[in-house]
């Protein structure tokens, strides 16, 4: 090619007009019949695809209401006035008025459009406002209506104004003077960014909110109905949440995520369709520190199979068996899945354990991985029977391992809700001698009540309830408990002033059982649910019973009123082989600086401070029972066994099956103890001088009638008495 050394000009038009409309993409949103006079009436065009859209060869067609054509409006020929746009923008807009211009339809609604909302303005032909039915297509011949269908109105609509959601493909009426040109009355997310630059947010819990694109969720975020749109993913990152207050609708798909500290939600108070996918993290079947394994739960509805199927590579094989049991408390034994088969589905509300792959090494942080449930997620309150078959049959357990069934934590204490959590909802199926959460912290059992901080249970999260009653009883989990609050498994928060003591006991250094101790105003010696907590394990190395009430089981969590701080004795059990050599020491303490923590002995007569010394014994038999060892709460800095604890500090109880009332605490600091008891005429049934070297002793009630008795105990000038019913 040869140029000469003159100068020209080149100009390269480019002529190429954008493409045609195609179905599914281009929208009528909304047609209005104006209150600002009849040429501001105007209908609405949504292109919802990633590129500009020329209407040059397509028309609007007009119908009746019952389907007989009208009119037929040819863009680019049949405008009436210079404003003749016929390309509307990507994620953009295309208004068509009545035979207005720009200028003047800004003026009539008092608005400037933006300038990415593109306008056509029509003729006075088109009769928005009649209630008719109009049809886009693209083709065809001009002034007919034939062409190739691209939108249809389906009804009549524009008598006042009438909004399509293009999700539902619904018009809803509403007022002419609310009119919103170049504007979507919801939510849509398309193209990678929000149409109109409106985001969903903590705001927008009454807007419609729709997916066109992929999208991740990293805050709070809120809406009203809520839908993801085929061939596209909303995933919910671990650290956030989505609350759908309408109804939730997925043609795509929608991913929750999770780590070992962090897990999302999602709450639907409406109904759901389609499936969602948690990726919820389980525990490994070593975690590198001594530990391993995880309670969990299905957080959607999903069969063993199809679960075993997606899931089976990153879960421990132990043998023939897959590291994933569930827990049967007739027989006390776990039932493992085989990797050959499995049948059935998760039972929703149950628990699990499983395990996660071994990585050796393990990898810092959390050892585990997450494993997919994937299935249709719960909206309504759901329940699962529990029973207490150790009260049945005595071969069984009282123990139930549940779970949340939601994919969303839900409140576990008053101190996370008020009335609705979970143990105030079920404080009538649970022992109250137990009644709390108990979980699998990766080594142990830790115990969660009213005691805790507030606490949320994550989705998914399974753990131990002991269930009261010997026949089945429904432990629920409704939709009011459900929270986006929490982060891991158990959840700290606020509480209210409280004072706490844990000991731990010690056979060299390694460490063999804790107690608690909890102070709050309100509480009681006696019995407290949901407050005090039965020990998982009633064999544990350290526990105790109550100061005052039934002692047949042994507690992990002891919750007495603040006023217990000044003279009480609590009886402490110390399980120990004879030779053993052990000690009990403070291991974390909130208690007022003049209250002083002493452990009694009262085989050996001794009192040690646990404020300034670890209390260490060798076991010169085996040790149990509730006879020996109390712990004492004094405002005394100098405490003898000669200091006098009084007369309210003895624990005087009758178990229903026992014929006899049993005194606890006695001590020869008391002095002459005598015991009478009263029927309700005040007639003496019977009388005992006790041993005041013997710290528990009873006094008969066989063959008393059934009723109401009163029991005096005298020391000196000091006096109890205490109601009873003999059964």
């Amino acid at each position: 090619m040869v140029i000469s050394q003159s100068t020209h000009t080149l100009t390269i038009i480019d002529d190429e007009l954008p493409p045609v409309p195609s179905a599914g993409f281009i929208f009528i949103t909304e047609v209005l019949d104006s209150n600002n006079g009849a040429s501001n009436d105007y209908l609405e065009l949504f292109n919802n695809s990633n590129e500009d859209v020329s209407l040059y060869n397509s028309k609007l067609i007009r119908f009746t209401s019952a389907g007989s054509y009208e009119y037929t409006y040819d863009f680019g020929e049949d405008e009436s006035n210079a404003s003749t746009d016929i390309v509307i923008p990507a994620h953009g807009f295309l208004i068509i008025a009545r035979g207005n211009t720009r200028e003047a339809f800004n003026t009539a609604y008092g608005i400037t459009l933006d300038a990415s909302v593109y306008f056509n303005g029509g003729n006075s032909n088109l009769f928005f406002g009649t209630g008719r039915r109009w049809k886009l297509k693209t083709g065809g011949s001009a002034n007919t209506d034939d062409g190739t269908l691209i939108d249809d109105t389906s009804v009549g609509v524009g008598s006042s104004k009438s909004y399509r959601d293009i999700f539902t493909n619904t018009f809803t009426t509403g007022n002419p003077d609310d009119g919103t040109p170049g504007e979507l009355e919801y939510i849509v997310y398309s193209g990678g960014s929000w149409v109109n630059s409106v985001a969903m947010d903590a705001t927008t819990a009454s807007e419609n909110v729709y997916f066109y694109d992929n999208y991740t969720i990293t805050t709070d975020d809120f809406a009203g109905d809520l839908g993801v749109a085929s061939g596209n993913t909303l995933t919910i990152d671990e650290s956030s949440s989505l609350t759908v207050s309408g109804d939730f609708t997925n043609d795509g798909t929608v991913t929750l995520n999770s780590t070992a500290d962090d897990f999302s939600s999602l709450i639907v108070i409406g109904t759901a369709s389609g499936d969602i996918t948690y990726n919820r993290f389980v525990n490994s079947y070593n975690d590198g520190f001594g530990g391993g394994w995880d309670l969990v739960g299905s957080p959607t509805v999903m069969t063993i199979t199809d679960f075993t199927t997606a899931n089976g590579a990153n879960i421990e094989v132990l043998g023939d068996d897959y590291a994933f049991s569930q827990y049967d408390n007739a027989a006390g034994d776990w039932i493992r899945y085989a990797t050959g088969s499995q049948v059935g589905s998760f039972t929703t509300g149950q628990g699990y354990s499983m395990a996660t792959v071994e990585v050796s090494p393990p990898p810092p942080g959390a050892a585990g991985a997450t494993v997919a449930f994937t299935g249709a997620m719960q909206t309504t309150s759901q329940s699962i029977n529990v029973i207490n078959n150790n009260g049945l049959n005595g071969v069984g357990r009282r123990w139930n391992l549940v779970s949340n069934p939601f994919p969303s934590y839900i409140n576990g204490n008053t101190a996370a809700e008020a009335v609705n959590n979970f143990m105030d909802v079920n404080s009538g199926v649970i022992d109250g001698s137990f009644l709390g959460v108990y979980g699998w912290n990766g080594s142990s059992y830790t115990t969660y009540n009213n005691t805790s901080d507030a606490f949320s249970i994550a989705p998914g999260q399974g753990f131990w309830v002991a269930a009261a009653n010997t026949v089945d009883t429904p432990l629920d989990f409704t939709t009011a408990m459900r929270t986006t609050t929490g982060s891991g498994d158990f959840v700290a928060g606020p509480q209210p002033l409280v004072y706490k003591l844990e000991l731990k006991l010690f056979n060299g250094e390694t460490q063999k059982a804790a107690t608690k101790f909890y102070f709050r105003d309100g509480l009681s010696l006696d019995l407290d649910p949901g407050y005090d907590a039965g020990a998982y394990n009633q064999s544990t190395k350290l526990s105790t019973r109550l100061p005052q009430g039934s002692q047949e089981f042994a507690f992990e969590i002891n919750a007495m009123g603040i006023d217990a701080l000044q003279n009480t004795r609590v009886p402490l059990e110390i399980r120990q082989n004879a030779g053993q050599a052990f000690s009990v020491s403070i291991a974390d303490m909130e208690l007022p600086q003049d209250i002083y923590v002493y452990l009694e002995d009262t085989l050996n007569g001794t009192l040690t401070s646990l404020k300034d010394q670890d209390f260490e014994l060798v076991a010169q038999s085996n040790l149990s029972g509730v006879d020996r060892f109390f712990i004492v709460f004094k405002s005394n800095s100098v405490l003898s066994n000669g200091d006098a604890f009084g007369i309210e500090a003895l624990n005087v109880y009758k178990a229903n099956s026992d014929s006899f009332v049993t005194i606890t605490g006695i001590s020869p600091e008391l002095g002459q103890l005598n015991v009478s008891l009263y029927n309700i005429l005040g007639q003496t049934v019977r009388e005992k001088a006790l041993n005041p070297t013997t710290a528990t002793q009873s006094i008969s009630t066989q063959g008393l009638a059934s009723g109401l008795y009163i029991i005096q105990l005298k020391s000196g000038n000091q006096v109890f008495t205490k109601k009873i019913v003999v059964h």
